[in-house]
């Protein structure tokens, strides 16, 4: 991430789109704003556009020429119009039209590239690529000055996308002669460039530390874990819980020690299945032998309906 930051593009766009919001009277910006309404921009790329030209009108670029700085204002406002303007036909003259407001005002005489040709619309962000690379290069020639240096996945994939693109033009694009506006584009910007050099620069790609593929594993095993304690591994699915006499328990809803299965559920009219008969418990016992002590007379059927309630709480009890 640092390394990225030392780019030239970096620097200046991030600047840019920080931009500023201290013009909002002044005369330039009411007529940069009003420029932009007519033309229909899109409110947020249209503020965009306007804090990055306050930046701009502040001068808040030292030591940078003119020429530089109108260069990069060129390709970071034409990057938001490509996105934001409704008619590209429009494109030239919206640039050209905000590049004369910087003009009038006495800010920077700014003169669009040529480049960049309307008949060709698709090639616009190639031709800013080649820009931004050629502005690049000698930060990553000095970056990457010994072989296969190694890399994160953000710088490799920012540089990636500038070789490719290099690549991708050098075939077509070979001499000076190419009557294209993006292959004259393409030639001037890297016509004091070592052109082997260019499709070439390349970093290694580092993998995931191990200790962080570690890290990775262990929560995942601790949320499993959580999943099994809180019962959510799969409705109806019986856990097993040990065992007890010599017989494996299981812990099923409590509603199947009232209930049979569907599969001993008789027919309607069929004689009623066999009474549930579980082992009385202790304190059922207690409950009867109080009862009784105190010369209450306990029907049998309260008396099984003791036994059934507390079975099933302490059954209950037993699966959470």
């Amino acid at each position: 991430e640092k390394a990225l930051q030392l780019l030239p593009t970096k620097k200046i766009y991030d600047q840019l789109d920080k931009g500023s919001d201290e013009c909002q009277k002044d005369n330039f910006y009411i007529t940069a704003k009003g420029l932009l309404n007519q033309y229909n921009v899109h409110h947020v790329g249209s503020d965009k556009i306007l804090k990055g030209l306050c930046y701009v009108y502040r001068n808040n670029f030292p030591g940078k020429s003119d020429n530089d700085i109108c260069n990069f204002l060129y390709y970071w406002i034409g990057d938001i119009l490509y996105n934001n303007l409704n008619h590209r036909i429009q494109f030239n003259s919206v640039i050209s039209y905000l590049f004369s407001n910087l003009k009038n005002y006495k800010v920077k005489n700014c003169i669009a590239p040529l480049y960049y040709n309307i008949i060709e619309d698709k090639y616009f962000k190639k031709i800013k690529l080649f820009f931004d690379y050629s502005k690049d290069y000698d930060i990553y020639e000095k970056q990457i000055s010994n072989k296969n240096p190694t890399c994160n996945k953000k710088y490799y994939e920012y540089l990636q996308t500038y070789v490719e693109t290099y690549k991708e033009f050098e075939g077509e694009c070979p001499n000076k002669s190419h009557s294209s506006g993006y292959c004259k584009a393409f030639n001037e910007y890297f016509d004091e460039k070592i052109r082997t050099n260019l499709s070439k620069l390349t970093c290694n790609l580092q993998d995931i530390k191990p200790e962080a593929k570690e890290a990775h594993s262990q929560t995942e095993e601790m949320k499993e874990k959580r999943l099994q304690a809180s019962g959510m591994e799969g409705k109806g699915e019986t856990l097993s819980t040990g065992s007890e006499g010599g017989r494996e328990q299981s812990a099923e809803p409590p509603s199947s020690l009232v209930h049979p299965s569907n599969e001993e559920t008789p027919e309607m009219g069929s004689n009623p299945p066999p009474s549930y008969d579980p082992p009385t418990p202790t304190i059922t016992k207690s409950i009867v032998t109080s009862a009784s002590a105190a010369g209450l007379l306990v029907p049998p059927f309260l008396i099984y309906n003791v036994i059934i309630i507390v079975n099933i709480q302490q059954d209950v009890l037993f699966y959470i």
